[in-house]
């Protein structure tokens, strides 16, 4: 069992790459900066990349990139399941429907495939948005982290 906010395999990461101080006494500011201001601007940067490929209208280029998107979102439902991701804020469900919904339209949906599934990917950013602003994820974080 481990901690909602601390000794995870993404902090763990992220105190590997000096992103995050264990020893901080803002580690909750600093998580909070890094969310808002590096983890959501990269996920817009994607959605937006993403969206900019569904408009090359090549349906060679659209049948690799669903195969490329249906791997993507298998791997990430792969690691959602997993016991590694247990230890996280966010809701590993409501990303596991997106994922399958995102396969889903891969598999079925031939026309405009990759713009509905920058729909789906912009629904996870805002639904990371209000989880982050209704759950608060970043105000109980305690220097538990020293001891660990």
């Amino acid at each position: 069992m481990c901690s909602i906010n601390i000794n995870n395999e993404y902090d763990n990461i992220l105190f590997k790459l000096n992103f995050l101080n264990r020893e901080s006494k803002n580690l909750g500011k600093e998580r909070q900066n890094l969310f808002y201001f590096t983890c959501i601007p990269i996920r817009f940067l994607l959605l937006f990349f993403l969206f900019g490929l569904s408009q090359i209208k090549n349906e060679t280029f659209q049948k690799f990139l669903r195969g490329i998107l249906i791997l993507v979102y298998f791997v990430s439902i792969i690691h959602l399941l997993s016991k590694k991701s247990k230890c996280q804020w966010w809701s590993n469900e409501y990303e596991i429907f997106l994922s399958i919904l995102a396969i889903l339209i891969c598999i079925f949906i031939q026309e405009n495939t990759v713009f509905y599934v920058s729909i789906i990917f912009l629904m996870s950013i805002l639904g990371g948005i209000i989880q982050s602003i209704y759950l608060k994820p970043f105000e109980n974080l305690s220097n538990e982290s020293s001891r660990l």
